[in-house]
């Protein structure tokens, strides 16, 4: 998974990074930075653009760049005003709501699912796992709930009922859960993430999904409300930022730069490549359906830290360790170079070479992946985008972090 992927780039290093001359100015080495990533990556990842943006201190607005085309095989140009798909960076987002939530009294931080959802426990057909009933609002935030993953879960399921993959296919919340709660019912449960709620850490998106339902129950708000309303603001100061979860409107499409991926209608048919950037983004919802181009990832990401959504250390201090879900009391320590740390959707990681304390989080669909990373030290926030699914970009985020600190130290 690439919250972990990004932990071993951090461990392994980079060896490819390079130092321009002091008459080289930062915006032209971060503009070849991203260049030779393009041209070191078009092959084997299938990516037509990268977008980066970078917020530095002092600077209110970040400094943006792309290389690249729209499409892959073209000749329109990519632009910075253009879209990409955040993925699981939503998750963030859908933290801050449920925080708003637990902040204005209607739900609380330690609530258990049986107090939320009374009416899944029930012993009718569809009902939830009697073992969910203790999961805290919390463990799901921290994804340490030992509830199972359902996008492992529904392509498998798929492929042994020979069912066709509909891209355009509009799921509920509902309907995403309750196929992990049916596969965890048959006793099937020796893979996918299943565990006693707090004994260890998984990363498995049904957490997020439970969230979701929890929003719209408690918020009395669909999704798309909830989030438009947290991102307003935003869109007011001309942050190009969206949650979709339905099919894509014309003025998205026509701003998207295309996403490309492996995939396969039928369970029996080999992986084919192409573009997926109409998908329907409901498989994923709350987990995953946030877009926008990386100027706006940096601006959302950089509030974020600064206590202009809900207060920061209430989305830090619930952080456990990844390698064992237990609780990050030492930071420095604990999500060191021998781990990671995950809090409330943020993940972390201490390395002293590259500025001490990092949060970030790396978001992955079909045709996209983007990634940001906060450096607290060095007051910097960095945000990328590219348009295929691919681990390489933590290599990138860190190698322009190391420009940067290589110039601010100098």
């Amino acid at each position: 998974m690439f919250i972990r992927l990004i932990l071993i780039i951090i461990l392994l290093g980079i060896n490819f990074l390079t130092y321009a001359s002091p008459s080289d100015s930062l915006n032209n080495q971060l503009q070849n930075t991203i260049q030779s990533y393009l041209k070191d990556n078009t092959k084997s990842l299938h990516i037509s653009a990268v977008q980066l943006s970078i917020l530095l201190p002092g600077e209110a607005k970040p400094r943006g760049f792309v290389v690249g085309t729209k499409y892959y095989n073209s000749f329109v140009p990519a632009t910075t005003n253009m879209f990409m798909q955040w993925g699981s960076i939503t998750k963030e987002y859908t933290d801050v709501l449920i925080v708003k939530l637990i902040n204005s009294k209607k739900i609380n931080a330690e609530e258990t699912l049986v107090q939320l959802f009374p009416e899944n426990f029930s012993n009718s057909i569809g009902s939830w796992p009697s073992v969910w009933k203790q999961v805290t609002v919390v463990q799901l935030m921290n994804m340490t709930s030992g509830i199972p993953e359902y996008q492992q879960i529904i392509p498998n399921e798929m492929a042994k009922k020979k069912i066709q993959f509909d891209p355009y296919r509009q799921y509920s919340l509902a309907e995403l859960v309750n196929a992990a709660a049916n596969y965890q019912k048959q006793n099937n449960c020796d893979q996918f993430g299943c565990f006693r709620a707090g004994s260890h850490w998984y990363y498995s998106n049904t957490n997020y999904i439970i969230l979701g339902m929890i929003i719209e129950k408690y918020s009395h708000q669909s999704l798309s409300q909830a989030f438009n309303k947290l991102l307003q603001p935003f869109q007011k100061e001309g942050c190009d930022v969206f949650y979709y979860d339905k099919p894509y409107p014309k003025f998205l499409l026509e701003k998207m730069i295309h996403g490309y991926g492996f995939y396969s209608m039928n369970p029996s048919d080999p992986l084919r490549w192409g573009d997926v950037t109409d998908w329907n983004m409901s498989f994923v919802a709350s987990a995953g359906a946030m877009l926008g181009n990386s100027s706006a990832l940096a601006k959302v990401s950089y509030a974020l830290y600064h206590d202009q959504m809900v207060p920061t250390k209430q989305m830090l201090q619930y952080a456990v360790q990844m390698t064992n879900g237990q609780p990050a009391t030492n930071p420095s320590k604990q999500c060191g170079e021998d781990t990671g740390c995950y809090a409330l959707g943020i993940a972390m990681a201490y390395a002293p070479e590259d500025g001490g304390m990092l949060y970030y989080y790396v978001g992955s669909t079909e045709g996209y992946t983007a990634e940001y990373m906060w450096i607290p030290s060095e007051q910097v926030m960095i945000a990328v985008a590219q348009n295929a699914k691919g681990n390489s970009l933590a290599r990138l985020t860190l190698t322009i972090n190391r420009i940067v600190r290589h110039r601010l130290l100098s």
